[in-house]
């Protein structure tokens, strides 16, 4: 048998599958006259995998976290217009998970600092 099909997918593939759908969709592409944006092959993929499992969204979640926390800033803001584009396609369940693991991060985020303190400490 030459591979497996999405049934016979291990939990473990199926979330590094989707892990590299979401790195995919938040890695920094530029295109003609300077604008940078995400990949959307990689949030079609997102969408099929979560379509396929979708006891998927909270891996969804936490990869979405991850890379919203990325230092780089193109990354990040990328992320969060993956983020925003997810919310839009599923349902509820995804919601859930994003409030249990994003919404103090973006709280964070919102703050005019981004959450760091102005003193330098240990």
């Amino acid at each position: 048998r030459g591979g497996l099909s999405d049934e016979d997918e291990t939990p473990f593939q199926v979330s590094s599958n989707l892990k590299q759908a979401v790195q995919k969709a938040t890695t920094p592409v530029s295109h003609a006259g300077g604008q940078v944006e995400g990949n959307p092959v990689g949030l079609t993929e997102i969408s099929e995998f979560v379509t396929k499992q979708p006891n998927s969204v909270t891996d969804l979640a936490k990869f979405l976290k991850q890379r919203i926390k990325d230092t780089n800033e193109q990354i990040s803001l990328i992320s969060l217009h993956v983020l925003e584009e997810c919310m839009r396609m599923f349902p509820f369940t995804f919601h859930v998970q994003v409030m249990k693991l994003l919404l103090k991060r973006l709280a964070i985020m919102a703050q005019p600092n981004g959450g760091y303190s102005s003193q330098a400490g240990p």
